[in-house]
């Protein structure tokens, strides 16, 4: 990891991973860096949810948190940058199969569509995202007087984030102020959206009703 990224200190921890503050080796550029360990076959299947959609929505939006990269870990200092449009198929494996692969067996021949693992364990999958100064929208906005026109413009960067989620067929399912973060810039703050916090974002199923997977596991956040 040192190779690409140093780890600087923990800002986060939560069910299913812990967030590093951090830095990129060769520039110094601050990023968000969060490990998500793969222990088991549920953590794995919000963790492959989370990064479908990160990748769907990567810097492509000015309000919506951007992923720079995603690395698998499968050693105690080994880590394997995925490519874009790939998943680990060890992780899928274990999803399907509804217990942690560990297989050695030979993976020539699987769908180009999977990023080939060898006999290696995944030990933990590295998200290395953009990094925000100013913390979450919470601990931005109370610790400042009220100001009508930065409310205003707060309100209206969340609109545009969801519309832009909502055009990709994905709703966030605990949208509330602590799970907005905010860059600080001399023209103000700009709000962004992280697509999962500690669990998924869900897509949109027009099988089902969307009443069923959009309400928020937050009562105080919940729509009328």
């Amino acid at each position: 990891m040192e190779e690409l990224y140093t780890l600087d200190r923990e800002v986060g921890r939560g069910s299913y991973g812990v967030v590093f503050e951090g830095h990129m080796a060769k520039t110094g550029h601050r990023v968000a860096i969060k490990r998500l360990p793969c222990s088991n076959p549920e953590c794995i299947e919000l963790y492959l949810q989370e990064l479908w959609a990160m990748r769907a929505t990567a810097k492509n939006h000015v309000n919506v948190i951007a992923l720079h990269s995603c690395l698998l870990q499968t050693g105690s200092r080994s880590l394997k940058p995925l490519k874009p449009g790939k998943l680990p198929l060890r992780l899928v494996e274990t999803v399907l199969k509804g217990s942690v692969v560990n297989s050695t067996k030979s993976e020539e021949g699987r769908k180009s569509t999977v990023e080939q693992a060898g006999s290696l364990r995944c030990l933990a999958l590295w998200l290395v995202m953009e990094y925000c100064d100013g913390g979450d929208l919470t601990q931005y906005l109370l610790s400042r007087a009220p100001d009508t026109d930065r409310n205003h413009s707060v309100v209206l960067q969340l609109c545009s984030a969801v519309a832009f989620l909502h055009a990709l067929g994905i709703t966030h399912r605990d949208l509330k102020p602590d799970n907005v973060l905010v860059c600080v810039t001399p023209k103000g703050p700009v709000i962004k959206v992280r697509p999962s916090i500690w669990g998924p974002l869900w897509a949109l199923n027009t099988c089902e009703s969307p009443a069923k997977i959009i309400i928020s596991k937050n009562k105080m956040f919940r729509r009328p």
